[in-house]
């Protein structure tokens, strides 16, 4: 089932006030919203104090909903490692980086299961899935280091000549040029 914004609610409530019928709100909407539908309009004119009176508590809440806005601390998700070891997980990641080591999915798992058992939790388990949305939540990238695209030495040797190679060329024909006719080349 979609979810509708509240100024779309407020809009067909105030059409709806404004004297348009059910069938005029459905047709100047459905356009835009393909699935709106008559019952959700009708729904939303039935409890239009309720609706309206979320806009009076929006103003007081600061916010659009009847909701409150949580604050990052607030939403961060408790796992059995816990959010003092994830920091202290995300800490040696860190530190491991900096110093130019590569950090591997395994290394995470082994790290914060010796993290849980220092804590004393013996029923935490590095799954697939918690490894996800750790680093979902730290916002860490892993990335595999290919040989797609490198060069090996043989090849950057015959680059490097080739480029020698042209460079010569071009002063060649820049001096024969200045000899001949006495004009300068744009560099």
């Amino acid at each position: 089932m979609p979810s509708y914004s509240y100024k779309l609610k407020l809009d067909i409530i105030n059409d709806f006030n404004d004297g348009l019928t059910r069938n005029d709100i459905i047709d100047k909407y459905k356009p835009k919203y393909k699935t709106l539908t008559r019952y959700r309009t009708d729904t939303w004119i039935r409890n239009r104090e309720l609706i309206l009176s979320m806009k009076e508590n929006a103003k007081i809440g600061k916010c659009l909903t009847q909701f409150k806005i949580r604050s990052r601390i607030d939403s961060v998700r408790k796992t059995k490692l816990g959010v003092e070891n994830e920091n202290k997980l995300d800490k040696w990641i860190v530190n491991k980086r900096n110093a130019g080591d590569a950090i591997s999915n395994k290394n995470i798992k082994t790290q914060a299961i010796k993290l849980a058992r220092e804590s004393g939790i013996d029923d935490f388990f590095a799954s697939n899935g918690w490894l996800r949305l750790f680093k979902k939540r730290k916002d860490y990238v892993m990335r595999r280091v290919t040989k797609a695209n490198k060069i090996t030495a043989e090849k950057k040797e015959s680059v490097i000549s080739d480029f020698h190679t042209e460079l010569n060329e071009k002063e060649k024909f820049t001096d024969f040029f200045l000899k001949n006719y006495g004009m300068q080349m744009k560099q």
